[in-house]
């Protein structure tokens, strides 16, 4: 269970019964029965490790999240709303819109996002779309941009694997969790960071 658990919440926040459970049994290799995953899941449910999510009715199935994810978020939470408004925007929203008139290859809602947050004044910027949703290229459009204005840029993501992605579009960066664990207090880091 243990290498199930470190597998899927290494991806998401929420993770299915179900997923959970066939993980650990591959994992298991036929040494673990059912009942014996079954018996240790409950006990770590018991033990408040795993946290069950309430869905609606209509979705069958449990979800799980843990007491470590959920504190992770929170703490994302709190940086995020202690960066707002809290620096100087990358630059005005009619420089943010000549840099994406650059760019005619983004789509309406890409645009969106990248004159949002090259004049926003706040510390920290989620992106998030499905696969294929073209986070990768909007990322690389505001690196341009960003270091078109002297700006020193690192991006950070909820797991390796987005993280991953992120460097896809030419950015360092690494996991939310590593940045935090990191860093120093919220406003110490230079000004020309983004």
């Amino acid at each position: 269970m243990t290498f199930s658990r470190d597998k899927n919440f290494e991806r998401e926040a929420m993770i299915d019964e179900r997923a959970l459970v066939r993980d650990a049994l591959r994992r298991g290799r036929g040494d673990v029965t059912y009942p014996q995953m079954r018996a240790n899941l409950n006990a770590r449910l018991a033990s408040g490790e795993f946290q069950i999510v309430e869905r609606s009715q209509s979705v069958p199935g449990s979800q799980f999240t843990t007491a470590k994810t959920i504190e992770a978020e929170h703490e994302i939470v709190r940086r995020m709303r202690d960066g707002q408004n809290q620096f100087q925007p990358v630059m005005t929203r009619s420089e943010a819109i000549r840099v994406v008139d650059q760019h005619p290859h983004l789509n309406r809602a890409q645009k969106s996002v990248v004159e949002d947050i090259l004049s926003s004044p706040d510390r920290i910027h989620g992106i998030q779309g499905v696969a294929g949703a073209g986070k990768t290229t909007t990322l690389a459009v505001l690196r341009g941009a960003a270091k078109a204005q002297g700006y020193e840029v690192s991006g950070f993501a909820p797991t390796s694997r987005a993280a991953r992605q992120v460097n896809e579009a030419g950015i360092e960066g690494g996991t939310l969790q590593g940045f935090l664990a990191r860093s120093t207090k919220p406003g110490t880091q230079e000004q020309k960071h983004f």
